[in-house]
Protein backbone atom coordinates (compact mmCIF):
# COMPACT_ATOMS: atom_id res chain seq x y z
CA UNK A 1 0.00 0.00 0.00
CA UNK A 2 1.58 3.39 -1.00
CA UNK A 3 1.46 6.72 0.97
CA UNK A 4 -1.01 8.14 -0.96
CA UNK A 5 -3.75 5.26 -0.62
CA UNK A 6 -2.88 5.19 3.04
CA UNK A 7 -3.65 9.19 4.10
CA UNK A 8 -6.85 8.41 1.52
CA UNK A 9 -8.19 5.87 3.63
CA UNK A 10 -7.18 8.16 7.00
CA UNK A 11 -8.71 11.22 5.33
CA UNK A 12 -11.74 9.39 4.71
CA UNK A 13 -11.41 7.58 7.78
CA UNK A 14 -11.72 10.88 10.06
CA UNK A 15 -14.29 12.97 8.04
CA UNK A 16 -16.47 9.59 8.85
CA UNK A 17 -16.09 10.09 12.55
CA UNK A 18 -16.67 13.73 12.56
CA UNK A 19 -19.32 13.26 10.73
CA UNK A 20 -21.12 10.90 12.36
CA UNK A 21 -20.08 12.53 15.74
CA UNK A 22 -21.79 15.47 14.06
CA UNK A 23 -24.77 13.95 13.46
CA UNK A 24 -25.52 12.26 16.96
CA UNK A 25 -24.85 15.84 18.42
CA UNK A 26 -27.37 18.27 17.74
CA UNK A 27 -26.31 21.83 15.88
CA UNK A 28 -27.42 23.11 19.33
CA UNK A 29 -25.24 21.13 21.80
CA UNK A 30 -22.32 21.15 19.52
CA UNK A 31 -22.09 24.84 19.31
CA UNK A 32 -22.97 24.81 23.19
CA UNK A 33 -19.54 22.25 23.28
CA UNK A 34 -17.72 24.38 20.92
CA UNK A 35 -18.61 27.97 23.13
CA UNK A 36 -17.24 26.31 26.07
CA UNK A 37 -14.17 24.31 24.75
CA UNK A 38 -13.54 27.83 23.15
CA UNK A 39 -13.84 29.71 26.03
CA UNK A 40 -12.71 27.39 28.51
CA UNK A 41 -9.26 27.57 25.97
CA UNK A 42 -8.89 31.34 26.29
CA UNK A 43 -8.91 31.66 29.78
CA UNK A 44 -6.39 29.21 30.11
CA UNK A 45 -4.03 30.54 27.46
CA UNK A 46 -4.42 34.44 29.05
CA UNK A 47 -3.55 32.61 32.43
CA UNK A 48 -0.38 30.81 30.97
CA UNK A 49 0.63 33.79 28.64
CA UNK A 50 1.05 35.63 32.06
CA UNK A 51 2.73 32.55 33.64
CA UNK A 52 5.24 32.96 31.04
CA UNK A 53 5.61 36.77 31.21
CA UNK A 54 6.40 36.34 35.10
CA UNK A 55 8.81 33.97 34.38
CA UNK A 56 10.75 35.46 31.53
CA UNK A 57 9.72 32.25 29.37
CA UNK A 58 8.89 32.27 25.58
CA UNK A 59 5.37 34.18 25.16
CA UNK A 60 2.06 33.86 23.28
CA UNK A 61 1.93 35.88 20.82
CA UNK A 62 -0.69 38.77 21.00
CA UNK A 63 -2.25 37.69 17.90
CA UNK A 64 -2.80 34.26 19.33
CA UNK A 65 -4.74 35.85 22.62
CA UNK A 66 -7.03 37.62 20.37
CA UNK A 67 -7.56 35.25 17.71
CA UNK A 68 -8.79 32.91 20.46
CA UNK A 69 -10.76 36.00 21.55
CA UNK A 70 -12.28 36.26 18.31
CA UNK A 71 -13.10 32.82 16.99
CA UNK A 72 -16.05 32.62 20.17
CA UNK A 73 -13.68 32.73 23.50
CA UNK A 74 -14.21 36.66 24.29
CA UNK A 75 -15.93 35.64 27.39
CA UNK A 76 -13.44 33.29 28.54
CA UNK A 77 -10.45 36.10 27.20
CA UNK A 78 -12.27 38.54 29.62
CA UNK A 79 -12.59 36.85 32.19
CA UNK A 80 -9.14 35.23 31.99
CA UNK A 81 -7.69 38.83 31.83
CA UNK A 82 -9.72 39.60 34.81
CA UNK A 83 -8.59 36.96 36.81
CA UNK A 84 -4.86 36.89 35.72
CA UNK A 85 -4.90 40.65 35.70
CA UNK A 86 -3.24 40.29 32.59
CA UNK A 87 -3.25 42.62 29.21
CA UNK A 88 -5.61 44.81 31.00
CA UNK A 89 -3.63 48.18 30.37
CA UNK A 90 -3.65 47.03 26.24
CA UNK A 91 -6.16 49.39 24.52
CA UNK A 92 -6.85 46.77 21.85
CA UNK A 93 -7.47 44.27 25.20
CA UNK A 94 -9.31 46.65 27.01
CA UNK A 95 -11.45 47.65 24.56
CA UNK A 96 -10.88 45.25 22.06
CA UNK A 97 -12.15 42.23 23.98
CA UNK A 98 -15.48 43.67 25.54
CA UNK A 99 -16.32 44.37 21.89
CA UNK A 100 -15.64 41.39 20.45
CA UNK A 101 -17.76 39.83 23.75
CA UNK A 102 -20.51 42.34 22.89
CA UNK A 103 -20.57 41.41 19.40
CA UNK A 104 -20.77 37.63 20.06
CA UNK A 105 -23.42 38.26 22.28
CA UNK A 106 -25.37 40.28 19.84
CA UNK A 107 -25.02 36.99 17.35
CA UNK A 108 -26.43 34.49 20.11
CA UNK A 109 -29.48 36.51 20.50
CA UNK A 110 -29.37 36.58 16.40
CA UNK A 111 -28.89 32.87 16.36
CA UNK A 112 -31.46 31.90 19.16
CA UNK A 113 -34.65 34.24 17.51
CA UNK A 114 -33.48 32.87 14.05
CA UNK A 115 -33.69 29.02 15.07
CA UNK A 116 -35.87 29.52 18.10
Amino acid sequence: MDGTTLRTICDHAFLSFFTDVFSLMEREYFLLFYLVFINALSFVVFGIDKWKARHNCWRISEFWLLTCAAVGGALGAWIGMQVWHHKTMHAKFRYGVPLLLLAQFVAAICLIEHYA
